[in-house]
C-alpha cells in the first residue's frame, strides 16, 4: 500500500489512478493528520508515502515526515524546488524529491527502487 497525501484532489486522483494502473495498492489523504489517524487507529502501514510539502490542516508535509517511522520511504511532491528543507534534509527515508508538475514515469522510477 502506497499513501498518497496531497491536498490538490486532481493531482491525487491522477497519481491514484496511474499507479493503481501499475498495480500499486493506494490509499489517498488530503491532510497529514488523517494518514498519522489511520496510521494509529486502523493498524494502517504503508510502504512508502508520496507527500506534498505544503498541505491543508494542522501540519505541513515537512512536519508530517519527522513524525513518520524513520523506516518508511518519503518522495516529496513540490512546486518550489528551491526549498532549503528539501536540499539540505538529513532524513534518510527522504527518497525524492519531484517538482510539479510531476513526470509519472520518474515517480514509478522512484518507487521501483524502494518497494
Amino acid at each position: 500500500m502506497i499513501a498518497i497525501v496531497e491536498d490538490d484532489n486532481l493531482l491525487a486522483l491522477v497519481m491514484s489512478k496511474f499507479l493503481s494502473l501499475e498495480g500499486y495498492q493506494i490509499a489517498t489523504f488530503s491532510r497529514g493528520e488523517d494518514l498519522l489517524k489511520a496510521m494509529e487507529s486502523e493498524q494502517f502501514t504503508p510502504k512508502a508515502v508520496i507527500l506534498d510539502v505544503k498541505l491543508k490542516g494542522v501540519l505541513t508535509g515537512i512536519e508530517l515526515s519527522k513524525l513518520l517511522p524513520e523506516n518508511l520511504p518519503i518522495i516529496f511532491c513540490t512546486g518550489n524546488s528551491d526549498h532549503d528543507f528539501l536540499k539540505n534534509n538529513d532524513q534518510p527515508n527522504i527518497k525524492g524529491v519531484l517538482i510539479k508538475p510531476i513526470e509519472l514515469k520518474e515517480l514509478l522510477a522512484i518507487l521501483s527502487t524502494i518497494i
